[in-house]
């Protein structure tokens, strides 16, 4: 094959997730149950971009109402989209027939049968669709926000940075900071594109994102104060887009260590989260942890994943490695307590809200739920002589575990369908995998 015949190469569309829908309730008491073969172009974002019906087997009356059905739910669908031999992604055309009485879902041999279905939930009914906030409200919202912010503020001190995505404000006595600071959290942004932008369908960015770094403690403290949040964190995302930090921390890698995992907070409040949609607070700590945990190499490469063996910092472009550091990060505990069962199981750390999260096991909470989010994207791969290396479960279960659970679809019904096993197997694993870990 030539280089060129091999460059225009595409793989198809892949579905990564679809919505049940039974058989429309104004048909579902005649004597036949419809089928629709289709054609859709699945954009490079993963979504369904254009739908065309091409015929509805058998043809009544009742087409128009088969056609409608169709349409709004194959809407609902996710891809990983089409993509060349070097990985850009593309778009892509499918066609298949839908059996509404069963929901299967068969690809043409014409398109290449790349079409693979996944179960749908069965157990549980479709995320009540809340209303999204408007756009105007956001900004009256953020408005507000900025003006208790500003308040925390060392007097006569204010700089600003603007970015694409971000505006930083700090009272630093340093110049120069808002920008590096503003920089550092487009470079994180730039590292989540990488790993959700592959398949996931991103919500569009709205208002920038406000950021404010207080250079001592008591104006930090007075910043949380002021919207009801502890002062004991290092760092504190509040939607719908307000990030606070403090200056005055043990180490540059623990503050960009709560840059990491605040930006992670941030990328999921903006281009992830759905409106109504609440993520188990052990997801959403547990994945902003994995991604603040996560090492930089000799390159000056993010590898999410890999715990931190470096201090480093961000530019504009990317990370660059400064030195070589402990970390003070409690590993170690946090596996002696899930191998001697001390830490909370899987099926009891789901349903944990917020504010016992954060109590008296907080640090091993949030150990754990880091350690989970890993397991649940490198399970399938051999730490011992892979690390760092990406699965199957990375490349598929992972993000239809997102996907779900972003639909709103409880975390345990959508761990054993995704996963295939019941959560005590997945725990029994889980412990094994943190052993080798």
């Amino acid at each position: 094959m030539s280089s060129t015949a091999a460059a225009t190469e595409v793989t198809p569309p892949r579905l990564l997730h679809r919505r049940v829908s039974l058989t429309p309730p104004e048909l579902r008491e005649l004597p036949f149950t419809p089928e629709v073969d289709l054609a859709a172009r699945i954009d490079p974002n993963g979504l369904v971009a254009e739908i065309e019906v091409l015929a509805v087997r058998p043809t009544t009356e009742n087409d128009e109402i088969v056609r409608r059905a169709t349409t709004e739910m194959v809407r609902t669908w996710h891809y990983v989209p089409a993509r060349r031999a070097d990985g850009t992604a593309v778009d892509g055309r499918l066609e298949w027939t839908i059996r509404f009485a069963t929901l299967q879902h068969e690809t043409s041999d014409a398109v290449g049968g790349a079409d693979e279905p996944v179960d749908p939930l069965r157990s549980v009914a479709p995320p009540i669709d809340f209303p999204k906030l408007t756009e105007k409200a956001r900004i009256e919202r953020l408005e507000g926000m900025a003006a208790i912010a500003d308040r925390a503020l060392a007097e006569g001190r204010r700089a600003v940075h603007s970015t694409p995505r971000f505006l930083v404000v700090t009272d630093a006595e340093q110049e120069g900071v808002a920008e590096i600071l503003a920089n550092n959290f487009e470079a994180s942004f730039g590292v989540l594109d990488g790993l959700f932008g592959r398949g996931l369908p991103l919500l569009p960015p709205s208002q920038k994102v406000l950021v404010y770094l207080y250079s001592s403690q008591s104006a930090f403290a007075s910043a949380a104060a002021g919207f009801g949040m502890p002062s004991h964190h290092s760092g504190v995302y509040i939607a719908p887009g307000l990030v606070l930090l403090k200056q005055t921390m043990a180490s540059d890698e623990a503050l960009l260590q709560t840059l990491l995992h605040e930006a992670t907070h941030a990328y999921m409040s903006r281009h992830l989260a759905r409106p109504g949609i609440r993520l188990g607070t052990w997801f959403v700590e547990g994945l902003a942890e994995y991604i603040g945990n996560s090492t930089i190499t000799g390159k000056g490469e993010l590898v999410v994943g890999k715990t931190i063996k470096r201090r480093y910092m961000m530019d504009p472009h990317g990370l660059v490695a400064l030195r070589t550091t402990a970390s003070g990060w409690t590993l170690e505990n946090t596996k002696e307590a899930i191998r001697k069962g001390e830490a909370t199981s899987i099926a009891g750390l789901l349903p944990i809200p917020p504010e016992l999260f954060t109590g008296r096991q907080g640090p091993l909470n949030y150990g754990t739920s880091w350690l989970l989010i890993h397991f649940l994207r490198h399970g399938d791969v051999d730490r011992r002589g892979a690390k760092g290396s990406e699965g199957e479960w990375a490349e598929k279960q992972f993000p239809t575990l997102l996907l779900y659970l972003l639909e709103g679809y409880p975390a345990e019904d959508a761990l054993e369908q995704v996963y295939g096993m019941t959560l005590s197997d997945l725990q029994e694993q889980f412990v094994e995998y943190v052993r080798r870990f």
